[in-house]
Protein backbone atom coordinates (compact mmCIF):
# COMPACT_ATOMS: atom_id res chain seq x y z
CA UNK A 1 0.00 0.00 0.00
CA UNK A 2 1.31 3.46 -0.88
CA UNK A 3 1.70 6.60 1.15
CA UNK A 4 -1.47 8.41 2.23
CA UNK A 5 -1.71 12.20 2.30
CA UNK A 6 -2.94 13.69 5.57
CA UNK A 7 -5.09 16.80 4.97
CA UNK A 8 -3.27 19.98 5.93
CA UNK A 9 0.21 18.44 5.69
CA UNK A 10 2.64 20.87 4.12
CA UNK A 11 5.02 19.34 1.57
CA UNK A 12 8.31 21.08 0.92
CA UNK A 13 9.20 21.61 -2.70
CA UNK A 14 12.46 22.91 -4.11
CA UNK A 15 13.85 26.41 -3.47
CA UNK A 16 11.50 27.53 -0.71
CA UNK A 17 8.26 26.26 -2.28
CA UNK A 18 5.55 24.57 -0.20
CA UNK A 19 2.18 23.00 -1.02
CA UNK A 20 -0.69 21.78 1.14
CA UNK A 21 -4.31 20.70 0.74
CA UNK A 22 -6.98 21.06 3.42
CA UNK A 23 -9.83 19.38 1.56
CA UNK A 24 -11.15 22.64 0.10
CA UNK A 25 -8.08 24.62 -1.03
CA UNK A 26 -4.66 23.79 -2.45
CA UNK A 27 -2.20 26.33 -1.06
CA UNK A 28 1.05 27.00 -2.91
CA UNK A 29 3.48 29.25 -1.05
CA UNK A 30 7.03 30.54 -1.28
CA UNK A 31 9.33 31.41 1.60
CA UNK A 32 12.71 33.01 1.88
CA UNK A 33 14.38 34.16 -1.32
CA UNK A 34 11.79 32.32 -3.43
CA UNK A 35 9.34 35.13 -2.58
CA UNK A 36 11.48 37.60 -4.52
CA UNK A 37 11.00 35.65 -7.75
CA UNK A 38 7.46 34.32 -7.29
CA UNK A 39 5.60 37.63 -7.19
CA UNK A 40 3.35 36.57 -4.31
CA UNK A 41 4.02 34.58 -1.18
CA UNK A 42 0.85 32.44 -1.14
CA UNK A 43 -1.84 31.34 -3.56
CA UNK A 44 -4.98 29.45 -2.49
CA UNK A 45 -6.76 27.52 -5.24
CA UNK A 46 -10.30 26.25 -4.50
CA UNK A 47 -10.58 22.55 -5.38
CA UNK A 48 -13.74 23.38 -7.36
CA UNK A 49 -11.58 25.49 -9.72
CA UNK A 50 -8.92 22.83 -10.36
CA UNK A 51 -9.44 21.04 -13.68
CA UNK A 52 -6.43 18.71 -13.52
CA UNK A 53 -3.37 17.77 -11.52
CA UNK A 54 -0.29 17.01 -13.61
CA UNK A 55 2.75 15.35 -12.07
CA UNK A 56 6.12 14.66 -13.67
CA UNK A 57 8.39 12.54 -11.47
CA UNK A 58 12.08 13.43 -11.03
CA UNK A 59 14.27 11.41 -13.39
CA UNK A 60 17.82 10.18 -13.14
CA UNK A 61 19.80 8.17 -10.60
CA UNK A 62 19.39 8.64 -6.84
CA UNK A 63 17.82 12.05 -6.22
CA UNK A 64 16.88 12.73 -9.82
CA UNK A 65 19.10 14.76 -12.09
CA UNK A 66 16.09 16.32 -13.77
CA UNK A 67 13.57 17.72 -11.29
CA UNK A 68 9.95 16.68 -11.27
CA UNK A 69 6.94 18.88 -10.60
CA UNK A 70 3.27 18.92 -9.63
CA UNK A 71 0.96 21.41 -11.35
CA UNK A 72 -2.60 22.39 -10.44
CA UNK A 73 -4.39 23.53 -13.61
CA UNK A 74 -7.42 25.80 -13.38
CA UNK A 75 -9.91 26.74 -16.08
CA UNK A 76 -8.69 30.34 -16.15
CA UNK A 77 -4.97 29.67 -15.85
CA UNK A 78 -2.71 30.78 -18.68
CA UNK A 79 -0.96 28.21 -20.82
CA UNK A 80 2.02 26.55 -19.23
CA UNK A 81 5.14 28.67 -19.04
CA UNK A 82 7.53 27.63 -21.79
CA UNK A 83 11.21 26.99 -21.42
CA UNK A 84 13.71 28.89 -23.52
CA UNK A 85 15.37 27.89 -26.81
CA UNK A 86 12.60 26.72 -29.06
CA UNK A 87 9.93 27.01 -26.37
CA UNK A 88 8.96 23.35 -26.62
CA UNK A 89 9.59 22.40 -23.00
CA UNK A 90 7.59 23.28 -19.88
CA UNK A 91 9.27 25.68 -17.46
CA UNK A 92 7.78 24.68 -14.11
CA UNK A 93 9.80 27.23 -12.15
CA UNK A 94 7.86 30.11 -13.73
CA UNK A 95 4.35 28.73 -13.16
CA UNK A 96 2.67 29.97 -9.98
CA UNK A 97 0.49 26.82 -9.79
CA UNK A 98 3.49 24.47 -9.88
CA UNK A 99 5.76 23.14 -7.16
CA UNK A 100 9.11 21.53 -8.00
CA UNK A 101 9.49 18.06 -6.44
CA UNK A 102 12.86 18.13 -4.64
CA UNK A 103 13.88 14.54 -5.43
CA UNK A 104 12.83 10.92 -5.64
CA UNK A 105 12.55 10.55 -1.84
CA UNK A 106 9.73 13.11 -1.78
CA UNK A 107 7.88 11.57 -4.74
CA UNK A 108 5.58 9.23 -2.72
CA UNK A 109 4.25 12.19 -0.72
CA UNK A 110 3.57 14.21 -3.87
CA UNK A 111 1.87 11.22 -5.54
CA UNK A 112 -0.37 10.86 -2.48
CA UNK A 113 -1.18 14.59 -2.63
CA UNK A 114 -2.06 14.26 -6.33
CA UNK A 115 -4.35 11.30 -5.65
CA UNK A 116 -6.08 13.10 -2.76
CA UNK A 117 -6.69 16.27 -4.78
CA UNK A 118 -7.94 14.26 -7.79
CA UNK A 119 -10.38 12.41 -5.53
CA UNK A 120 -11.63 15.75 -4.19
CA UNK A 121 -11.98 17.10 -7.75
CA UNK A 122 -14.10 14.06 -8.67
CA UNK A 123 -16.25 14.60 -5.59
CA UNK A 124 -16.67 18.32 -6.34
CA UNK A 125 -17.76 17.47 -9.88
CA UNK A 126 -20.26 14.90 -8.62
CA UNK A 127 -18.44 11.99 -10.26
CA UNK A 128 -18.33 8.57 -8.60
CA UNK A 129 -15.06 8.09 -6.72
CA UNK A 130 -14.64 4.50 -7.90
CA UNK A 131 -14.56 3.11 -4.36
Amino acid sequence: MGTNYVLGTELRGDAGQYVSFDGRFVTVSQRGLARLFAGRSEKRIPVSQITSVDLKPPTGPLTGILPGWIRFTTAGSPNAARAGFGSRGYNARHDENTVIIPGKKALPQFLALRDTVEEAISGAAGEPSGL
